[in-house]
This record gives structure tokens, C-alpha cells and sequence, in this order.
């Protein structure tokens, strides 16, 4: 199986045009695959709303993708829980044994069902969610925080070290603020991945990294 995602979470990046598309090509023609087949992709989309693409089309030419979307992020119904795959019949065939009864709650099903045709509500969304990541991102830099680019609904803020880090994602967490944070030894570890929320919330959390900045 190979697990792939675009845009990908933490880094907030897409892979580059026609990454993918080379490499289930690559997978599907390799002769050293064996009699059981080329791999499985599994390809999260969960942030796919917000660069408006999606490879999900791709699943007629390579049998074996499983594209993976979810109301959770540009929807902004995380509360609900719903996630869903699509992929070719003969692969959903062979997952849809192994989906317990009642995986998620009808009336979860039902709101998800009404808000993924909802095009004008879900383009209002995305609208309001980049205008504030952008928002967000001026006031971090500043702060002295440079972010990296993103096309999601987070932020990757470097904070130079990961001692550095760790101690910011304290002082928020004091704050009732909780940052993605990254263990000790990851490559990330002297990140935090911030969340863009509503302008109240994310004003919140400035002045917290604000508090956090003069302290240090």
C-alpha cells in the first residue's frame, strides 16, 4: 500500500502537477510488481476543497486508488465526524466488508448529504478561510513568526528551535489555545501547525504568541 496526501497535512503543500498521475503510471506498468498486483494508493484529499482539483477521476485509469475526502475541513462540519472514500467499484467492493453497520450516525448523513452539493456555500468557505489564513499569516510574520505558504486551513509556523516551540505551545495551551505540536526528534519537531479559525479566534491566539513573544 503507499499512502499519499495533497494537499498534504502538515506542510499545507500540494504535489506538484502531474506527480501523482507518474506515479500510479509507474506503479501500474512496474514489472517487478508481483502476481498479486500493483499497490494499493491511498490518496487523502481531505484539503482538496480549498486548490478546487482533485484527482479522484483518476480511479477509472488505476484500479487500486482510493481517493479519501471528509467533511471536516472546508465544510467545517468536523463535529459530524464523516469521512468517505471513493475508488472503482471492485475496490469498494472489497473494503465494504470490513465498514461496521452504523460507522456514522444518520443524522451526520443526513447534513453531510445536504451540504457536499451546496457549491456556493462551500466556495463562500473556502473564500473565508484563505482570506483569514493570509490575514493570519501578515500579523504572524509580524510577530517575528514567518509561516510557510499554505493552501489549506493551517499554518505551518517555524519557531527556530524545539525547545522554542515547545514552550510557546505551553504558553498558549495556558491560554486554552491548542497548537498542532511535533514529538521530540521529528523532523518538524521546532514547528507548530496553527489552525485558521473565525478573526476573534484567531486575534486570541496573537495575543497569546504576542504575550509568548515579549516573555521570551
Amino acid at each position: 500500500m503507499v499512502w499519499l496526501a495533497s494537499p498534504n497535512n502538515p506542510t499545507g503543500l500540494s504535489e506538484p502537477e502531474g506527480a501523482i498521475e507518474r506515479l500510479l503510471d509507474a506503479l501500474a506498468t512496474d514489472a517487478s510488481a508481483d502476481a498479486s498486483g500493483p499497490p494499493y494508493v491511498i490518496l487523502d484529499e481531505a484539503y482538496a476543497e480549498f486548490v478546487g482539483r482533485s484527482l479522484v477521476g483518476l480511479r477509472h485509469r488505476y484500479e487500486r486508488l482510493v481517493v479519501v475526502r471528509t467533511a471536516s475541513k472546508a465544510y467545517g462540519l468536523a463535529g459530524l465526524r464523516v469521512g468517505f472514500a471513493l475508488a472503482a467499484r471492485p475496490t469498494l467492493a472489497r473494503i465494504e466488508p470490513y465498514r461496521p453497520p452504523g460507522s456514522v450516525s444518520v443524522p451526520s448523513v443526513t447534513v453531510v448529504t445536504e451540504a457536499l452539493p451546496d457549491r456556493d456555500a462551500l466556495a463562500r468557505s473556502v473564500h473565508r478561510i484563505a482570506t483569514e489564513r493570509d490575514r493570519l499569516a501578515h500579523e504572524l510574520a509580524a510577530l517575528g513568526w514567518q509561516a510557510w505558504p499554505s493552501v489549506t486551513n493551517f499554518l505551518l509556523v517555524p519557531f527556530g528551535s524545539s525547545e522554542t516551540a515547545a514552550d510557546v505551545a505551553e504558553r498558549l495551551l495556558r491560554r486554552g489555545l491548542v497548537p498542532r505540536t511535533f514529538p521530540a526528534g521529528h523532523p518538524l519537531a521546532d514547528h507548530l501547525r496553527i489552525t485558521v479559525r473565525s478573526p476573534e479566534d484567531d486575534d486570541r491566539l496573537l495575543a497569546a504568541l504576542a504575550d509568548a513573544t515579549d516573555q521570551r
